[in-house]
């Protein structure tokens, strides 16, 4: 059987751009869609240095005052309040066999593969960084006006509601629920959880995705148990956002870098190395953020993962019901 080689992959046509894309896109919106794109306006992709500054406008707020003669109508303060994004730096490196040996002898395949195991790949890692980023927003910043303890029992509908009910009345946008795949289990098994119809076998054979109290359920073991206990994510789109940032292409070598929609590939042979490697390095530049929960960690290069979970670097700067996501814990 013939093995596929590095050359095999027309990683500039527009099969492998089009694969990668739709994988990436179908992947994160599968694992996750609390998460979507921000606009150029929100987060601008030409953004330098480390972090980017969102300014955002307080509501509207106060009391109608009667008109009377003798009327002497105070003026509302329409404040703002400056949040903070924070641009992270990841790359990986992988040698031609590393990926191409999965798909050894299929070659008229090999373009399509590489991008489809590539662009699934990027999902799950944007993703990590999504739960790192909500990790620490909920270690502090959020824990006494977002997050709903029920970690003495399982999931149950009860506690839900309870979860819901931190936002109020603005508890109904909370259209994501995203969980681990132990609490999704007991969701289903609970009632908590049904496939919609509810003659659906299951989102193996139909396709569909369970639904707890409205809420589409995201099954994903990302949310691992902490000393036993369990955090889910109730969410509206958009209460996390990402923002892939344009970088500039080394001088000499931009033949050989690919534009994967601000996700950039290098291709290189290290003649050195074992007889020679060739090569492929992933890299990006992102903000990943949770609008309305300032990022304030002490920057001077791009932060690591556990500094994005550490509660200390975040800090709540908007007003409760602004910030469309609780976590709710539970066995």
């Amino acid at each position: 059987m013939a093995r596929s080689k590095l050359s095999d992959v027309n990683f500039q046509s527009s099969v492998f751009k089009d694969t990668f894309q739709g994988e990436f896109f179908n992947r994160l919106s599968l694992l996750n869609s609390l998460m979507v794109e921000a606009p150029d306006d929100y987060i601008s992709p030409d953004d330098d240095g480390y972090t980017v500054t969102l300014p955002k406008w307080n509501a509207m707020s106060g009391d109608l005052v009667q008109i009377t003669t003798s009327t002497s109508t105070a003026y509302n303060s329409l404040a703002d309040y400056k949040d903070i994004a924070v641009w992270i730096e990841r790359e990986i490196a992988f040698q031609a066999e590393d990926i191409l040996l999965t798909v050894a002898g299929n070659d008229k395949d090999v373009t399509k593969e590489v991008a489809r195991q590539a662009g699934e790949f990027f999902a799950n890692k944007l993703h990590g960084l999504g739960v790192s980023v909500l990790t620490g927003v909920f270690a502090t910043a959020l824990a006494s006006s977002h997050a709903y303890d029920d970690s003495g029992v399982t999931i149950n509908n009860a506690g839900l509601i309870n979860a819901k009910l931190l936002l109020g009345d603005h508890g109904k946008d909370l259209t994501h629920l995203c969980a681990h795949s132990k609490v999704v289990a007991d969701a289903l098994k609970d009632r908590v959880a049904n496939y919609i119809p509810k003659d659906s076998a299951d989102e193996y054979l139909t396709g569909n995705l369970p639904v707890a109290m409205g809420m589409q359920v995201h099954e994903d073991d990302a949310y691992a148990a902490a000393a036993s206990v369990y955090s889910s994510y109730l969410g509206a789109p958009g209460s996390l956002v990402y923002k892939f940032r344009n970088k500039p292409k080394a001088s000499f070598t931009n033949a050989n870098i690919i534009d994967l929609g601000n996700i950039f590939l290098e291709l290189e042979r290290d003649s050195n190395t074992a007889g020679g490697i060739d090569g492929m390095i992933f890299r990006f530049s992102a903000a990943v953020h949770c609008p309305g929960v300032q990022f304030d960690g002490t920057v001077t290069s791009n932060p690591t993962d556990t500094e994005l979970e550490t509660g200390s670097t975040w800090t709540k700067v908007a007003p409760t019901k602004a910030i469309k996501v609780v976590e709710y814990k539970s066995l």
